[in-house]
This record gives C-alpha cells, structure tokens and sequence, in this order.
C-alpha cells in the first residue's frame, strides 16, 4: 500500500532540555538542545520509516534557510520527501522540556504564507503522485501554510476519490468539517477537537453517532484521548483501545501523529481491526517515552501491543 502524504506546514523544531529550576525567574538554561523536522505529516513518515514502511511519499512546502536545514535533515534520515519551494521562510518551531517536573511546552509559529501559483504547484504534483500509483492512500496530517485552503484539501480528497484512490485523515481546526464530509475512508481525530467541531462527544456508540458515521459515510473512525486510550467505529462495530497503566513516559508531542503512522503501517498489512489499533497506540506510547517527534522503537512497539487491552464499547 502506498500512501501519498500531505506535510504542508512544516517546522525546523528546536528542542531544549532543561534539568532543574532556575535561580532566575524570567532566565533558564538548557543542559542540551537538538533540532530536527517536524509537522504531522514527516512525523507520520518518520513512523512508517522505524516500522520499516517505506512504500510512502510525503509532499511539503520548504523555503529559505530553514527549509534548506528541513530538506537537508529528512534526507540524513531517510525520509522520502518531495517539495514545493515557497517564497517565504519555513516555520521554527521551539519545545522546552522540563525533565524536573516531566512537563514540555511548545511554541509553533504560524509558518509563511504561500501564493496561489504556489499552491497550484503542489495540488498538481500530488494529482500526479496518485496517477502513478493506482489505490494509493492519500493522507492528509495537519494543517496548511496560510493561503492553502480547505477547499484546497477538498480538491485533493475529491479527486483521490474519484480516481479510485482512499483517503486518510488526521487533521483539526477549520479543516475538520469539510474534509469529514469527503467520504474518507479513515478520519482520526482527538476526542475534544472532534467534541469541538460537531458538538457532541463521540466516545461511545450512541445512536447519534451511528448516524453520523452513516451519513458521512465514513468505514472508520478513530478518537484517540491521550492515556485513556481510544475508540474506534466502524460500520457495524465500536472498540475501546485500555492502555496498560503507567506505560506511557513524559514525551507528549507527536504522540498521536506515531499514532496514526502506526494504523496506517498496520493497515498496510491487512491486519484485523484490532491488531490494528493495538499497533496505533503501542506507536502513541513509544513515541512518548523518546524525544522525536513521531519517533518510535519498532521492538518496543512489538512488545507494548501485547499489553493493550481491545473491548467491545458499552
């Protein structure tokens, strides 16, 4: 299966680790830092990639130094990337972990706006990435520079659909509602961002939600809700995924992009539903005891999916 990736606000993220308070209030400094890509899509990529999927595209937009420093960083990791360059400057992004108090906290800069004709050239590359590889995947991670719309994103969800391609979806804020509407054949979401935008919590198998699915028509759903694990729907179905207490470490960012890196690996395999969702969370848990983003231990990974528990929702 190959899957055709959309990473369309990348960041250059710079990380700094901090071992004790300060003596100084507003001043504080960090015992060691290190950079690395980041965005939902790449972190998805770098999962596939430590799960050994390499059978993936993933398309960007990178400009100026810090897009040079991106497209330089993804190479050195293996990455398969292919970009549009952009007239603005690719985003830096800045994450400070507390190792004290196991606490991190993230600035994300909005990242550059890009132009119509810029937009345009990326549509069209990921048109003919799905020409060249019938029953591809298309997979939308996050969301987009400024001026990439979501109707931009409906283009490309239609069009996959009627080329005979599937879509995949793991994306919030404006972009949510009407990429739901697509018809995707995956959409996974947070639990509060999908509470935000419909209006009603869809942690259980409630009529309302059986409609909603129906009428969407989408074959599977997915909230996912930080150690409380996740809910899946589908069609005729719904699975709570029980993490096993205390597994987790204190690395939260990128948790639920090696999440979604996970199902996709293990759909990939024609795996049931339920080894499926063990493989996702047991991701979500690796990547939260390292310090990448979307970084995950494929032995680590093998050994966690034993211990996640799959039942029937109630």
């Amino acid at each position: 299966m190959h899957f055709v990736i959309l990473s369309l606000n990348p960041g250059y993220d710079r990380w700094a680790m901090i071992e004790k308070p300060s003596a100084l209030p507003a001043v504080t400094r960090a015992s060691r830092a290190f950079s690395l890509p980041g965005g939902k899509g790449i972190d998805v990529a770098r999962c596939l990639h430590a799960l050994g999927h390499e059978d993936y595209r993933c398309f960007t937009f990178l400009g100026g130094h810090q897009g040079d420093e991106i497209a330089r960083a993804c190479r050195e990791e293996g990455l398969n990337m292919e970009s549009v360059r952009i007239a603005g400057e690719s985003r830096l992004n800045h994450t400070s972990v507390y190792l004290y108090r196991n606490e991190t906290f993230t600035v994300n800069e909005e990242g550059p706006s890009v132009t119509r004709e810029e937009t345009e050239s990326l549509i069209r590359k990921v048109k003919l990435a799905l020409d060249k590889s019938p029953g591809s995947v298309l997979t939308i991670c996050g969301t987009a520079c400024p001026g990439f719309t979501p109707d931009d994103f409906c283009v490309l969800a239609d069009y996959a659909s009627r080329t005979g391609h599937e879509t995949a979806i793991d994306i919030g804020g404006a972009n949510l509602v009407p990429l739901s509407h697509t018809a995707p054949s995956l959409l996974k979401i947070n639990r509060q961002e999908f509470l935000h935008a419909f209006g009603f919590d869809g942690w259980k198998r409630t009529p309302h939600v059986s409609s909603w699915i129906r009428e969407n028509r989408i074959p599977v759903l997915i909230l996912t809700d930080g150690a409380a694990g996740s809910c899946t729907h589908t069609s005729d179905t719904s699975l709570y995924a029980e993490l096993p207490e205390g597994c987790g470490g204190p690395y939260g960012v990128g948790c639920g992009d090696a999440f979604f890196g996970g199902y996709l690996s293990a759909w990939s395999e024609c795996l049931p539903m339920d080894d499926r969702i063990r493989r996702a969370n047991a991701c979500g848990i690796s990547n939260s005891r390292a310090l990448r983003c979307g970084s995950v231990d494929a032995g680590e990974v093998s050994a966690l999916q034993d211990r996640i528990l799959i039942y029937p929702c109630r």
